[in-house]
């Protein structure tokens, strides 16, 4: 059994797949889609950080 889960990030050009494991290690669910967009520097990490600190 782990401490802590897993994030997982699929970053792509235009979304930031999110995905977290179980306690064990063994799976993976996918939380959210970011959508992102740097010419705005709209990269999502505020949204990010809310997740991971949700999920801590």
């Amino acid at each position: 059994m782990l401490k802590h889960k897993i994030i997982g990030l699929d970053v792509g050009s235009r979304t930031v797949g999110i995905a977290i494991s179980d306690l064990m290690g063994w799976t993976a669910q996918g939380l959210d889609t970011l959508q992102i967009n740097e010419e705005e520097n709209e990269l999502g990490i505020d949204a990010l950080i809310d997740i991971i600190q949700k999920e801590n």
